[in-house]
């Protein structure tokens, strides 16, 4: 049986499935990104968001963020193809409407490169903190304490810097820091959107995760899993 292939609509057709025209679509990235998914124009994926870390051009409505270097952004994500498709992409490079698709280099799911990259040192055992009585798996538990640098008991602003931990450098315990977090109480202290890939069950690394104890400032490089052959163009 051959691979079943994904079938990138028109931004014609999208603007007719969505009822949307798509001079309403700038300013409204996610939110098309979302209909997109309704209409069950894109089967398989899924609207998500994060940043943008692509051209912007200086002359386009979002000019004055042409020097950011980032920006709060919409898409759609093919977790099967590890592809981006992006209706809303021409907004920011200022060109006439098209759905664009490729690897995710410009795009950050949940910000967590950002997240990285303004990382701080894990805190320290206080305590004068409140003390969180949190069980995890044995293993996991020898992993959480590495990354804490622990040696006692978890204090609550520990478990705020854990959950804030960049997704792919959680990888591959996603799944039992969470529910341990979830079952203490402390699902809050989860970014939403990276709770959000926990739930749809996205917990491949989509990075590459280079730490202080290889020598290197906490950063992070894309690795690419990109398939482009079960693509069929509109």
């Amino acid at each position: 049986m051959g691979a079943v292939k994904m079938r990138i609509p028109t931004i014609e057709e999208i603007a007719e499935a969505i009822g949307i025209h798509s001079d309403k679509w700038p300013g409204n990235c996610f939110a098309i990104a979302s209909k997109i998914i309704e209409a069950g124009l894109m089967p398989g994926c899924v609207a998500v968001y994060g940043i943008y870390r692509g051209l912007i051009d200086e002359k386009g409505i979002f000019g004055a963020r042409a020097g950011y270097g980032h920006v709060r952004h919409g898409w759609i994500w093919s977790s099967r193809h590890g592809l981006v498709i992006d209706p809303s992409r021409w907004v920011f490079e200022n060109k006439k409407p098209y759905v664009y698709v490729g690897d995710p280099f410009e795009y950050d799911e949940g910000g967590n490169a950002l997240r990285s990259a303004l990382r701080t040192l894990p805190p320290s055992y206080s305590e004068e903190d409140t003390i969180i009585d949190i069980r995890f798996p044995l293993h996991v538990d020898e992993f959480v304490k590495g990354l804490l640098i622990a040696e006692k008991g978890y204090t609550r602003t520990q478990m705020h810097w854990l959950a804030n931990t960049p997704f792919d450098e959680l990888c591959p315990y996603v799944s039992d820091i969470y529910r341990s977090l979830e079952t203490s109480g402390l699902k809050a202290f989860i970014p939403i959107d990276n709770w959000h890939r926990y739930q749809r069950g996205d917990l491949a690394p989509r990075y590459q995760v280079q730490t202080q104890e290889q020598g290197i400032p906490l950063s992070t490089q894309l690795t690419f899993r990109v398939d482009t052959e079960d693509l069929e163009p509109a």
